[in-house]
């Protein structure tokens, strides 16, 4: 009876996982990891609990990171954009040059 709550609840957060932090269509080097009690064909036993908790937080974990890391890169693409229409201002590598060429003076 337990177990069968627990294998509930455990299909109720990768569900949510899968709604909420989708898999990339463009990871080729990357095997999703997923455990699913849906997918494991009759053949194979079934994983245990605790793999399957495993396998939902290294999935969390890695596409936690990945809209991380996406976030930024269009953060930082769309500021260094913002520079170019702000008049006077000089872009960071060119400051940074003229920074350290005073310094040395």
């Amino acid at each position: 009876m337990a177990a069968a709550g627990v294998d509930g609840a455990l299909g109720q957060l990768e569900k949510l996982v899968e709604f909420l932090l989708p898999e990339e269509e463009h990871e080729p080097g990357h095997e999703p990891t997923r455990v699913h009690g849906s997918e494991v064909t009759p053949s194979q036993p079934q994983p245990g609990t605790f793999t399957r908790i495993g396998a939902l937080a290294s999935t969390i974990s890695h596409r936690a990171y990945q809209q991380t890391a996406r976030t930024i890169q269009r953060t930082r693409a769309r500021g260094q954009e913002l520079t170019t229409w702000i008049p006077g201002l000089v872009s960071a590598p060119a400051l940074h040059s003229t920074a350290e060429g005073n310094l040395l003076q």
